[in-house]
């Protein structure tokens, strides 16, 4: 009941052919129905062959053939009942919302506090505020200090500028006699 290849080169066309290439595509449709089995989509690959399948009932046919027809067809509906999985975009996670609550950190402060008498707390107070004075009577001391500079450069800049004019304007007057007497003694 197989094909050869010398049945397409030189033979009839008779009915032993026909039913033998009929046999050989079916056998070629279950091959790729087993390959492509894997796949959900696969009833709506072989769905036209099922229609042609159905649309003829076979009953010419030998039993042999009639009998692989029949497999064929129960095997491709059988595909139809396979479910479908859509394909889903994936869902992204949603951002987390900034939470706005503060940090709270607790310091400890390595100090022992030890208890003294009231006397002693007082004096240590007054020695802290003396000293916290104490440090910024000296820096505005030192501020003043820097204003005062600051002064005296712009008075010695300023003197200085006075000179240099004075001397421009002294040594153009000397300059001034000294053509005058040039000219005097050309002229005797």
């Amino acid at each position: 009941m197989l094909m050869k290849a010398s049945d397409l080169v030189d033979g009839p066309l008779d009915d032993n052919f026909k039913i033998r290439a009929l046999l050989t595509t079916i056998n070629l449709l279950c091959e790729f129905k087993n390959h492509f089995e894997k796949f959900e989509t696969v009833y709506s690959i072989f769905e036209p062959i099922l229609k042609l399948l159905e649309a003829n009932s076979f009953n010419k046919y030998p039993f042999k053939v009639k009998k692989r027809v029949e497999r064929l067809r129960k095997e491709l509906k059988e595909l139809k009942n396979k479910k479908l999985e859509y394909l889903v975009v994936e869902k992204k996670k949603p951002k987390p919302l900034r939470l706005y609550e503060p940090r709270i950190e607790t310091i400890y402060d390595s100090k022992k506090h030890k208890s003294i008498s009231k006397e002693k707390a007082e004096k240590e107070k007054l020695l802290h505020k003396y000293k916290k004075e104490m440090k910024g009577a000296i820096r505005e001391i030192r501020r003043d200090r820097m204003f005062l500079a600051k002064l005296q450069i712009k008075q010695q800049i300023k003197n200085d500028e006075e000179r240099k004019r004075k001397v421009k304007e002294i040594f153009g007057e000397a300059a001034m006699q000294q053509s005058e007497l040039k000219k005097l003694k050309r002229k005797k």
